[in-house]
């Protein structure tokens, strides 16, 4: 069999289709990558190129009616792969409805032969114009065999809250910021972590800023004590797969967390962390952890296993498989 690989330039394309590459050329598929590209001559040399394949994979990309038609006559199946709410705006616009992108994203899972989605909601959103039958759940995991476990140590000066994401989600984490001042005059010896490419300051809470990087990545997880997942709750969240989360509970780090999209289907309530809808609860569910080594090892070790089973490329990559194969 081979597959071709439509390509964004986006960052997270690499926890979706493409981190499977390895297993399945190993599983004896043939693969092949293309970025997008904005020129014209090489756009149609790719697209003429993707009648060699089996099936032709687009992860995310909303093309135009034009490019969308051009892939759909060359190509003989095609599978439509994505893990954001790509049919909204985000969550810093007022009005987050856009007529461009619904139509768009429309035409995309109409054309193609088998949709996969990151979570829930984005089946639901595609179901909303084609069979359920045709939609498919692919949730964005992890190498479980690249996070190894953190060590737990009971006898520790600090306890540290991180945080590890982009930029443009450090949004999210901004506001905790009341949250974080409150834990930090309970608890003198908290720190927070944020391993991003950008950082603020906490009042009353020591902050470690740390520059995220590919090498130290895993490192900087297992060295959290309490791992944060917040956001907003609006149809561009609820789109989201959490990946932040699935890092933190491969490491064993419990978590607490917004109860909104994938982070309710990741995170059992109680068992591998805790759901936080507002102000009080952040702070409740916080102090719990952090008075308890005990139970964030007992939460950590259980969000390891968790993350094994349902989150991990070992376990859906013969369901990836088996997808392609029937189509």
């Amino acid at each position: 069999m081979k597959v071709k690989v439509i390509i964004s330039r986006n960052a997270g394309d690499r926890y979706r289709f493409p981190q499977f590459i390895p297993y399945l050329t190993e599983k004896g598929i043939e693969l092949e990558l293309h970025r997008i590209t904005s020129s014209p001559l090489r756009f149609l040399e790719m697209v003429h190129s993707l009648k060699e394949a089996d099936i032709v994979v687009i992860l995310r990309k909303l093309l135009s009616p034009g490019k969308q038609k051009l892939i759909r006559r060359f190509a003989k199946k095609i599978v439509f792969e994505y893990d954001d709410s790509i049919m909204y705006r985000s969550s810093r616009w007022s009005n987050q409805y856009s007529d461009t992108r619904k139509s768009r994203f429309e035409r995309m899972v109409t054309a193609c032969d088998l949709v996969i989605a990151g979570n829930q909601f984005l089946k639901g959103e595609a179901t909303k114009y084609v069979n359920e039958e045709k939609v498919h759940i692919i949730p964005t995991v992890v190498d479980i065999e690249r996070y190894a476990p953190k060590q737990y140590y009971n006898s520790k000066d600090a306890v540290i809250i991180g945080w590890l994401g982009s930029k443009g989600t450090l949004y999210y984490l901004k506001k905790l910021i009341p949250v974080l001042t409150e834990i930090g005059k309970r608890f003198s010896f908290v720190q927070l972590k944020i391993v991003c490419n950008d950082f603020f300051d906490i009042p009353d809470m020591q902050v470690i800023k740390k520059e995220w990087s590919e090498e130290d990545e895993v490192a900087d997880l297992q060295s959290f004590d309490i791992g944060l997942g917040p956001l907003t709750d609006d149809v561009w969240t609820r789109g989201k797969c959490g990946l932040k989360l699935v890092q933190y509970l491969a490491t064993g780090v419990p978590v607490v967390c917004s109860p909104v999209g994938a982070n309710k289907e990741i995170v059992v309530d109680g068992k591998v962390g805790f759901w936080a809808s507002d102000q009080k609860e952040w702070i409740e569910k916080l102090s719990i952890l952090i008075e308890n080594p005990e139970l964030r090892s007992k939460m950590g070790k259980k969000g390891r296993t968790r993350i094994e089973k349902e989150y991990s490329l070992q376990a859906m990559g013969p369901k990836l498989i088996a997808m392609l194969i029937q189509l």
